[in-house]
């Protein structure tokens, strides 16, 4: 996935796929993942969304606590669990949960700045299913890659 100027990469988990996603007021949807087998009996399906921001002249802690901010405010069962560092100072990971009928669901953000524009990966998993389909996600988001896109790569 690409923008003019960026080429973000990530190895998807095992058994996931692209999915349709609809792009926000603020920024640019490079890429939503999910389990391709999914039945709607199995309840909340879990997916993975990369987004890229406009540029910002914001620190990442200053775009990491309107990020946070909005998450709480969102709705009234909003939380955020939890907000540290990711990767090194650069970035930051954000983990909150909201209840969605009899399902909790948490949701984990990992954010950083690339050429000054905040881009997130964004994984949210009902909150039984968490600790099965974490590390999987956790190891896709590890191997995220992004590099300025060449020309030679025919994408700018």
């Amino acid at each position: 996935m690409s923008t003019p100027d960026l080429t973000v990469e990530l190895d998807p988990p095992p058994g996931w796929g692209p999915i349709e996603q609809e792009p926000d007021d603020e920024g640019t949807v490079l890429l939503a993942l999910a389990p391709t087998d999914w039945a709607a009996d199995l309840g909340v399906r879990p997916n993975l969304v990369i987004g890229l921001g406009p540029e910002s002249e914001e620190s990442i802690g200053a775009v990491a606590t309107q990020t946070a901010a909005t998450l709480i405010a969102l709705e009234q069962g909003h939380r955020l669990v939890s907000w540290d560092l990711w990767r090194d100072e650069g970035g930051r990971r954000l983990l909150s949960t909201w209840p969605s009928g009899d399902a909790l669901i948490c949701t984990t953000t990992w954010m950083r700045l690339e050429d000054g524009r905040p881009l997130s990966v964004t994984a949210t998993v009902d909150a039984d299913r968490y600790l099965r389909v974490m590390p999987f996600i956790g190891a896709a988001v590890d191997g995220l890659r992004v590099r300025p896109t060449r020309e030679e790569d025919g994408r700018g």
